[in-house]
């Protein structure tokens, strides 16, 4: 298995703290913030949805540029969990702030376990 090529390592987001934090860890402090503040669920639940979609968005960027392993898995994670938080945004009367809690945890969980199995068995970077 040969290793990354040095251009699949410069164009990785996550080697750039000032790309990382745009794209993963300001939507991150955005959707903490939000539900820290106690608004509305249906508020809090629109931020989430599309947090995770922005954060959807990057890792998709950055499979495309560098091949990053977990984010072939990650991008279509923050697209369904955008979907879910897009859903009890609209239909609120149904759920409450501990659904975009579950919401969150199972994202997290899922997305910390794909990021390092992933990676521990095919490596930081697909093969071109």
């Amino acid at each position: 298995m040969k290793g990354p090529s040095q251009d699949s390592k410069s164009l990785d987001l996550l080697k750039n703290k000032l790309h990382a934090g745009l794209a993963w860890w300001l939507p991150v402090a955005v959707m903490l913030l939000s539900r820290l503040l106690g608004s509305q669920v249906q508020v809090t639940a629109w931020v989430w949805g599309v947090m995770f979609f922005w954060m959807g968005l990057a890792c998709l960027c950055n499979a495309w540029r560098c091949h990053r392993v977990h984010c072939y898995y990650g991008a279509p994670l923050f697209f369904i969990s955008a979907m879910g938080a897009l859903g009890i945004a609209l239909e609120g009367a149904f759920f409450d702030a501990l659904s975009l809690d579950y919401l969150g945890l199972f994202t997290l969980v899922i997305f910390l376990l794909v990021w390092v199995v992933s990676e521990k068995y095919w490596g930081c970077y697909k093969d071109n």
